[in-house]
């Protein structure tokens, strides 16, 4: 046998031993790197780090089918607007799987655009004073049947129709005391969520609606009316309630875990509250435009839309847009029906330096294949908890409270099969070790350029007319960074 031939033998028998030795291999040691990077958390759900060595980052993406058995859910800190609380506190409460943090938030801890859980709408997105406009912003929802992704900007409307009448009105505010020019033009809508800070005016018309049944999808039958007649709502959320207090009166009602409808004794719509006696059945309904839909969250803003890119968004000198910083997203590819949580992780130039919104936009669209995707608040807020463990590193060095939270559950919604009983079934949280309200995480985020102070200055050097706390919040950021705020 010649010296080729034995060095080839030779050859054949030491792959044969290192193909033998690999088979031999536990699976866990054998498939280990790939398991790090990419791994099953919950059937269904999958956690993947991308680490992108040219750009100095690591991102993490939570992902999992829209229409399969994991459940995607909205959490508000605390369970009532004003209050703050952190992501892991958020995710444990709730048994979720996976978290990311949510909304932007205002001074007291509520988030800044539309909220809605399990069929109930806590608030409208904020105001801008004297107006009677709503700051332009976007929502995250899935509708009941896990067949629609919605991330646009929604038209938040609310109503109360009177069967016994076959009357509808509109109802302007939810949770919002706060005093317009034209408040005698309105009805506004209170619930136990607002708690304390957001308790009906004085001195007005009232009726406490108690909660008969669970909230259901609605046509456009009881659509309202705007001022000058013509309907304005498509289908949305109707639940049915009884007229339980019928007042005119400067003492206030609260609403006692119903809904309390105001409006001032000199309004307009005085009258139309003094027309409903107690054991009256009424209909309160609110819509986004979507039908389907009973959660939701916002966020700001929109980086891709049916699969184009937003560059009047995301492009720009604003520190907001063009900074590198942690970020958090939601996003959604219509093509594998797949739904991702996104987090960036960022200010730590030897771990992660984060991503511009372009850069995030250029993630989301090609690694993922995003048609939607939606910009959460950022910065040292980004946060993602999977399994009851936080993961990567938030660049406050612990977690931030934050407004809310975008959670998966591993089943259906418990709070929708809880829906059908009063609001108490939803009491706040009493103030924990993992619950806060301090002022100081709102002086973090209106200073951070990727989260609500950023967002702030990057809003209103659009020339866009801001709600008060967003003026006071970029003039707040202007003046803490100085010349590199913009």
């Amino acid at each position: 046998m010649g010296e080729t031939a034995r060095g080839t033998i030779k050859l054949l028998a030491l792959l044969a031993a290192l193909t033998l030795c690999v088979s031999s291999l536990p699976p866990s040691v054998e498939a280990g790197k790939q398991s790090r990077r990419a791994r099953q958390v919950a059937p269904g759900v999958w956690l993947r780090l991308y680490r992108l060595k040219g750009q100095g980052n690591k991102v993490r993406v939570v992902s999992f089918g829209a229409s399969a058995k994991p459940t995607v859910d909205v959490v508000l800190a605390t369970n009532r607007l004003a209050g703050r609380e952190p992501v892991s506190s958020m995710a444990r409460r709730t048994g979720a799987i996976a978290a990311i943090n949510g909304d932007y938030s205002r001074p007291s801890g509520r988030p800044v655009h539309a909220f809605a859980r399990d069929g109930r709408l806590d608030q409208r997105a904020a105001m801008v004073p004297q107006t009677g406009l709503e700051i332009y912003g976007r929502n995250f929802a899935v509708d009941e049947h896990k067949s629609n992704v919605y991330l646009a900007h929604p038209k938040t409307r609310a109503w109360l129709w009177v069967p016994e009448h076959q009357a509808s009105h509109r109802v302007e505010r939810m949770n919002d005391r706060s005093i317009q020019s034209d408040a005698k033009l309105e009805i506004r809508a209170f619930t136990t969520v607002g708690e304390k800070d957001e308790r009906p005016p004085l001195g007005g018309c009232y009726l406490r609606l108690r909660a008969r049944g669970r909230p259901r999808s609605a046509s456009p039958t009881h659509a309202p009316v705007n001022r000058g007649g013509a309907s304005i709502a498509p289908a949305g959320v109707e639940r049915d309630y009884v007229v339980e207090t019928n007042v005119c009166r400067y003492k206030r009602v609260l609403p006692d875990g119903g809904v309390t409808l105001y409006t001032p004794q000199n309004g307009i719509h005085a009258e139309t509250l003094r027309s409903m006696p107690v054991g009256t059945s009424v209909v309160f309904g609110w819509s986004l435009g979507w039908p389907g839909v009973f959660d939701t969250l916002g966020g700001n803003p929109t980086l891709i839309e049916n699969g184009n890119v937003q560059k009047q968004s995301i492009y720009g000198g604003s520190s907001f847009v063009s900074g590198r910083h942690p970020r958090t997203a939601v996003a959604y590819n219509a093509h594998s029906n797949r739904l991702f949580f996104v987090t960036v992780d960022g200010r730590q130039p030897k771990y992660s330096r984060g991503m511009t919104l372009a850069g995030l936009t250029h993630f989301l669209r090609k690694r993922l294949g995003a048609t939607d995707a939606l910009n959460l608040d950022g910065g040292g807020s980004t946060t993602m908890v999977v399994k009851g463990k936080v993961r990567g590193r938030p660049s406050d060095g612990s977690q931030r409270a934050v407004s809310s939270a975008l959670v998966v559950l591993p089943g259906s919604d418990p709070g929708e099969s809880l829906a059908a009983r009063s609001e108490p079934a939803l009491a706040p949280l009493s103030s924990s070790g993992d619950v806060s309200r301090a002022a100081t995480a709102y002086d973090e985020m209106s200073r951070d350029p990727a989260s609500v102070g950023g967002l702030a200055a990057w809003l209103g050097g659009g020339g866009r007319e801001l709600p008060g706390f967003l003026k006071r919040t970029a003039a707040d950021f202007r003046s803490a960074r100085g010349p590199a705020a913009d």
